[in-house]
């Protein structure tokens, strides 16, 4: 007797067709697992992108905010005037942009400085007292650019009008000379007021007036100008 294998077709069927829904459903979950990975991959190299973008551009604006652009070099020496007046010199230094420093110093002697100051800072003026007799000033100025001027003078220190006293005629004969120049004479007699000589000529290098003698004692003082240097002159006469 031949043996017939019977197999329950449709109950696999049932059960083949039973499982496809949920294959269907796990495909379609791991579909969109992986679309959720690809489009925050996607997110996360569009952010890194702009960050870098943003912070490359940032760095530029930084570098472009603290440049700065090549000022013109100062290369002007200070200036140095003198004048002369009242037995000293004013000096004045000049800068156009702004002063270090000025000195000067006399032959044989130490130098001075003088350092500019916010007031001072283009222009530095300073008197310099003059001595008597012949010497050499060297003068010297500095700006903040280290550009340097330096000139020596030859200064000829006056030693003031000169005076002299004789008796003639019953009188006091006074003459009073100055290489520079006489500016004013004033004397006084006994004690008495003092009086400015009058009629000096502008310039005169040598001057002579007279002092009437009193009797007894005659005392006289002279005092005779060359601008700001004067000298004092006394005497003594028995009529």
């Amino acid at each position: 007797m031949n043996q017939i294998l019977v197999t329950d077709v449709e109950n696999n069927n049932n059960k083949s067709h039973n499982m496809k829904p949920i294959i269907r459903f796990f495909c379609v979950v791991a579909i969109i697992f992986a679309l959720i990975l690809i489009a925050e991959g996607g997110f996360y190299l569009y952010k890194k992108y702009n960050t870098k973008k943003n912070e490359e551009g940032q760095t530029k604006k930084d570098e472009t905010e603290v440049v700065i652009p090549d000022e013109p070099k100062d290369t002007t020496d200070p200036t140095i005037s003198i004048e002369n007046a009242n037995g000293k010199l004013t000096v004045t230094v000049e800068d156009e942009t702004e002063l270090d420093y000025f000195t000067y110093q006399w032959e044989g002697k130490d130098e001075t400085k003088i350092d500019a100051t916010e007031e001072t800072k283009t222009l530095i003026k300073q008197e310099i007292f003059v001595e008597k007799g012949t010497s050499r000033l060297t003068l010297t100025a500095v700006d903040k650019a280290g550009n340097k001027y330096t000139t020596t003078k030859k200064i000829i220190g006056s030693n003031g009008p000169t005076i002299k006293a004789s008796i003639s005629n019953e009188n006091f004969v006074v003459k009073v000379t100055d290489e520079f120049g006489i500016t004013k004479i004033e004397y006084s007699h006994n004690g008495g007021e003092t009086k400015t000589v009058e009629g000096i000529p502008e310039g005169a290098k040598e001057y002579e007036f007279k002092v009437p003698l009193t009797e007894g004692t005659n005392y006289l003082k002279i005092n005779a100008y060359e601008n700001g240097i004067m000298t004092e002159y006394k005497c003594k006469k028995t009529r």
